[in-house]
Order: C-alpha cells, then sequence, then structure tokens
C-alpha cells in the first residue's frame, strides 16, 4: 500500500477517508502511511502518469520522481543518522513490494490493511474483556464500560461503508447503556439466589411470580439444572390452563422438554413449602452473575469471528455488533430498567459525598 502511493500519492482521494495510520499493523508503516498524507497536503509529493508505471522499464524521469518521493518521506520521518538509515530500508523494501503498475489495485490494498485492523481491534477487545475479568477477582476494577466499545464497532461499521462507497449510515448512538460486571458473586450465593427464585415462583400459588418469569430466562442461570427447571417452569406458566406452578407439573415438564435433568420432585416440593424471601439482593445476585456470563460469552463469539479468516470482515463487524446489543438488551432486561435497582446503583458511578463542615462551623439557625 505504501508502495504504490509513493508511485502515485494523488491516489490518496480514494482511501483517505477511511484509511487511518493506526490501521497498519507495522507502526513504522503507519508513520510512512502518515507523512505521505501530510506531505501530499503540501504539495511536496509527485504523481507518475500511470501509462508511465505500466512500461516495461521506468523511464529516467520516472524512476527520478519515486525515487524523489521516498527519499522525501524518509527526510521527513528520520530523527537522525540511526533513523536516516532505518527509514531509508524501509523505503527500499516498500518499493520493491509494490508491483508495476499499483495504481489499480491501491484501494484493495488499502481494504486488507483495513480488514487486518479491525480483526486485531476486536480480538484486544474480547481479550480485553477477559483481562478484565481477572482483574476484577483481585479487586482493581468494578465493572465494564460499554460506551467505548459501542462507539468503536459503529465507527468500524461507518468506515466500511464509506470503503465500499456508502457513506457514513450509523450514527454512534449511545443511548442508556448499562456497565456489565466483570466478575461474578461466588457460585454458592448463586446457586442459592437462583433456587430462591425457583421457590418463590413455585409458592404463589395463585399468580406464579410473573414478574419473575418475565424477567429472567433459562439462559440466566449457572446450572443445567436451574435453568432446565426455569424452563420449565415457563413452559408450565405458558399453557392454557388455569392451573398453579405446582412442583410436580414442573419436574414432568422438566423430564420432557429438556435433555439436561432439573430438580428432582422431592426437591421441588420442599423448596416450595419453605420458600426463602427474594429481595433486593437475590434479584442483584442472579443479574450479576448472568450479566457477566453473558459478556463473556460475546467475548468469545468477537474473539471467534475475528480469527474466522473464511468469514467477510464486514460479517466480523456485524457479528460483533449483534453481540453486543444483545448484551445490552441483557442488560436492560436484567436491571429492571429503566427503573433502577440495586444492581444498577452498584454499577453506576457512586454519587460523589457532600463534605460536612466541623461541628464548630455548621450554620446555626436564626436567632430571634
Amino acid at each position: 500500500m505504501v508502495g504504490a502511493l509513493l508511485r502515485r500519492p494523488d491516489r490518496l482521494r480514494d482511501v483517505r477517508e477511511w484509511l487511518r495510520p493506526e490501521d497498519f499493523a507495522d507502526p513504522q508503516l503507519g508513520q510512512a502511511y502518515a507523512a505521505i498524507e501530510s506531505l501530499h497536503a503540501q504539495g511536496r509529493l509527485h504523481s507518475v502518469p500511470e501509462d508511465e508505471l505500466v512500461r516495461a522499464e521506468f523511464s529516467a524521469e520516472t524512476r527520478s520522481t519515486i525515487i524523489g518521493n521516498a527519499l522525501t518521506v524518509k527526510d521527513a520521518l528520520a530523527d537522525g543518522p540511526a533513523g536516516s538509515a532505518r527509514y531509508g530500508q524501509l523505503m527500499h523494501d516498500v518499493l520493491a513490494a509494490a508491483p508495476t503498475s499499483a495504481a489499480p489495485r491501491h484501494h484493495r490494498y488499502a481494504h486488507i490493511v483495513l480488514e487486518g485492523s479491525f480483526r486485531r481491534q476486536i480480538e484486544q477487545r474480547a481479550v480485553h474483556m477477559r483481562l478484565l475479568s481477572i482483574s476484577a477477582a483481585s479487586g482493581e476494577v468494578a465493572a465494564i464500560d460499554p460506551a467505548q466499545l459501542r462507539h468503536d464497532l459503529v465507527q468500524m461499521s461507518n468506515r466500511l461503508s464509506r470503503a465500499s462507497g456508502f457513506g457514513t449510515v450509523n450514527a454512534v448512538d449511545q443511548p442508556d447503556l448499562i456497565p456489565i460486571p466483570a466478575t461474578s458473586p461466588p457460585a454458592n450465593l448463586v446457586e442459592r439466589a437462583e433456587k430462591r427464585l425457583i421457590a418463590a415462583v413455585l409458592a404463589d400459588l395463585e399468580h406464579g411470580r410473573p414478574d419473575l418469569r418475565e424477567r429472567f430466562e433459562p439462559r440466566d442461570f449457572s446450572t443445567p439444572e436451574h435453568a432446565s427447571t426455569w424452563r420449565a417452569i415457563l413452559a408450565v406458566g405458558n399453557t392454557e390452563l388455569a392451573a398453579p406452578i405446582d412442583p410436580i407439573l414442573v419436574a414432568f415438564e422438566t423430564e420432557k422438554i429438556s435433555g439436561n435433568p432439573g430438580l428432582d420432585a422431592e426437591e421441588l416440593l420442599a423448596m416450595s413449602r419453605k420458600p426463602a424471601p427474594v429481595n433486593d439482593a437475590t434479584l442483584s445476585t442472579v443479574a450479576q452473575a448472568a450479566l457477566y456470563r453473558h459478556g463473556q460469552e460475546m467475548a468469545t463469539t468477537m474473539h471467534a469471528a475475528a480469527n474466522d479468516r473464511g468469514r467477510p470482515i464486514r460479517d466480523v463487524v456485524d457479528t460483533a455488533r449483534s453481540a453486543e446489543s444483545q448484551l445490552q438488551r441483557d442488560a436492560k432486561r436484567l436491571t429492571g430498567r429503566p427503573a433502577q435497582t440495586p444492581l444498577t446503583r452498584v454499577l453506576d458511578d457512586a454519587p460523589t459525598p457532600r463534605p460536612h463542615p466541623p461541628a464548630e462551623q455548621q450554620p446555626r439557625g436564626r436567632l430571634r
């Protein structure tokens, strides 16, 4: 790409709107691309006519123009004798790498550079989410901020559209995005909280806690047994019969619809007879654990898409955006937005406490 532009710097007009120096895997090539942009804008680089480039052998004038461009870029980058030698070798290498006629291919070269950049960026964000989880286990971070991720993915989509000649088609819309937990509560607390949700539904003989059934899905539960039981609860609750969601029906439905066994009838009966209260802490524990798992699943999806070289880059970016959007839908459902829940209060920025003056400086009431 850089070698092609040294021959025809005027071709920058076709790629400058969507290709950036940081897209190059080699930082030196990115610096060279940035220098070509700057020098061309100053009128210090010159393009060789296309009919000159397709000749079997360059004319002396053509060769002089190309070498002059390379030396101008080298001098702009060099920061001393060592830099001059390093960038001189770089200019030699990029000129040798470019085919004789680069003009018809420069746009494709730029697409390849852009695709490699986006794959690296998506993979790096997936790895970053996993590393944050490790940091969170030691108490270093509390949550993953989704705003930058959404911004970057939308920008990738827009740059792909511009590269294809369609212009910008997506606004960087950032509604009330919910931070994603970077760690999960302890497994024993999650298991206990999930059982409380199940017991609360079974104990409500009249309605079966529709608020809980609407809020949580089987994939929100941490174990196959709990997920199968919740799936059976939803199936029983969706029947046309006006019957309570009792343990026997749930146990039967679990055996019928699920490949994984749920909680057995005896345990469900015991849970329904002595249900523990479902309070805000219970809801927060289940929601935080579910969001943590869904976030890790999103990272896995993004990592796999970025490393699948058989997938077009547009499909890779769309897959990452779809996974991010699904995670935010899950977050809103689990946290009960727009109503604020204990989980969102924990994940949102804590309010700055107002300083109070010492007792002797506090204002007194009006004297009468």
